[in-house]
């Protein structure tokens, strides 16, 4: 396994959970270390995007 790409899944993970329990978006920028806010809304469109794709499975079903 890739060091580098282990670590990158577990901070996307952390970030990913914390936006999902309700952690505000600027907490989680603190957190992750990024300076523009943008990278950080990138994982809030990754979710939003996520639960598109779970409605979308459920309204086939």
């Amino acid at each position: 396994i890739n060091k580098d790409l282990k670590v990158h899944s577990t901070r996307h993970t952390a970030i990913t959970l914390a936006i999902t329990e309700g952690a505000t978006i600027e907490k989680v920028r603190e957190f992750a270390g990024h300076k523009n806010l943008a990278t950080t809304n990138r994982y809030v469109h990754s979710i939003d995007k996520l639960k598109n794709n779970a409605g979308d499975i459920i309204d086939i079903l």
